[in-house]
């Protein structure tokens, strides 16, 4: 938090010099109050954005979003990406979606997940290994392992995936998690 008081400090002073910032100052300060977890800052960013004549641009929300995600507060993790496509200028890309699904993952909102998938998918962003691993991960602490299994399955023919290490060591993780011990041997033996 040091930090990003510092920052702001160093914000006030160059405002009060007049000078002009352009959207990398906004969005470097964006990203000191994600990583701080001061995301209460943000509203007030913006306004002094708009009040530049400065528009977010997909760093600034994807910044935001992340934000949000690291604190844990999906709803506004949401509430931003709605906004953001409201404004219809911006698409959320396949990074800005798994960040909101690994926010999903910590939080334990499964069916926010499933619903951002079947979004990713209407609008054609393919899922990555990253993606898959994150829905594993996310499914299998939800109890839900045919599910995982099945999503894997389903995402890797749909998409030309092959799921890498990561995929299939949160798999063995749910496995384990459901008790699941001959799936998890039974995995083992296809994998290697």
């Amino acid at each position: 938090a040091k930090q990003v008081d510092k920052a702001f400090e160093v914000y006030a002073g160059m405002r009060e010099r007049g000078v002009t910032c352009n959207l990398g100052t906004y969005n470097a300060l964006l990203d000191a109050c994600a990583k701080a977890s001061c995301m209460d800052r943000s509203a007030a960013l913006l306004q002094d954005m708009s009040a530049a004549g400065l528009e977010p641009d997909i760093i600034t929300f994807s910044t935001i979003i992340k934000g949000f995600c690291a604190q844990g507060d999906m709803q506004e993790a949401f509430s931003t990406l709605k906004d953001m496509k409201r404004q219809g200028q911006l698409q959320p890309d396949e990074i800005m979606y798994n960040t909101i699904l690994d926010g999903c993952a910590k939080k334990h909102c499964v069916d926010e997940a499933l619903e951002l998938l079947e979004e990713m998918k209407q609008a054609s962003i393919a899922p990555s290994n990253y993606t898959l691993s994150i829905l594993v991960r996310l499914l299998g602490q939800a109890r839900k392992l045919e599910e995982a299994f099945q999503t894997v399955e389903d995402l890797s023919k749909r998409h030309g995936l092959r799921p890498n290490v990561q995929v299939y060591t949160c798999l063995l993780q749910g496995c384990m998690l459901n008790k699941d011990l001959d799936r998890a041997v039974e995995l083992h033996d296809t994998v290697v």
